[in-house]
């Protein structure tokens, strides 16, 4: 497999982040679970009101707890590139070519808990003392899907502003 089989296709968007995941052999959390994770992970991070009420902000409060409990360790940080239908990491174990199972990572360092996406391996290539793979999603439900998606979107537009803040200070 060359190199240029890793790398981001220009038909679709990525956005690159560098974030705490693992791959693992068994999901985390059922589908339904991880699409009410990834809704509220959109209410937090981009609140409806400017000011929430105080019931509100003690929920928050709580849910960044549970999440803290829920996740008291976090693997070691990646690179990593979201796509629509694909994504790219780099591995420290090697995987292989149409091996499936699920890469728990998380989204958020405020808001830390290690979602499972599921996975087949398209391709993996050595670089050096890691594996740089590209994996395609295998999503069980249509709504886990839209929620990602969702999050997706929201942190590409995110992304492109800090490109453009990035180009004006230039």
């Amino acid at each position: 497999m060359s190199a240029s089989n890793l790398s981001a296709s220009a038909e679709s968007f990525y956005v690159p982040a560098t974030l705490p995941l693992r791959w693992s052999s068994q999901p985390g959390q059922s589908a339904l679970e991880a699409t009410r994770y990834l809704q509220v992970l959109m209410l937090l991070e981009h609140p409806e009101d400017d000011e929430p009420d105080p019931l509100q902000r003690r929920l928050d409060l709580q849910l960044l707890w549970l999440g803290r409990l829920l996740t008291p360790h976090t693997p070691a940080p990646a690179d990593v590139q979201f796509g629509l239908d694909d994504l790219l990491w780099t591995s420290t174990q090697p995987l292989l070519a149409g091996q499936q199972g699920w890469l728990d990572v998380s989204l958020s360092h405020e808001f830390a808990y290690l979602i499972s996406l599921p996975l087949e391996i398209i391709a993996a290539e050595p670089q050096g003392d890691t594996w740089q793979i590209r994996a395609r999603y295998l999503w069980p439900q249509q709504s886990l899907r839209e929620a990602f998606e969702r999050v997706l979107f929201s942190r590409h537009r995110v992304h492109i502003r800090t490109l453009r803040g990035a180009s004006l200070d230039s």
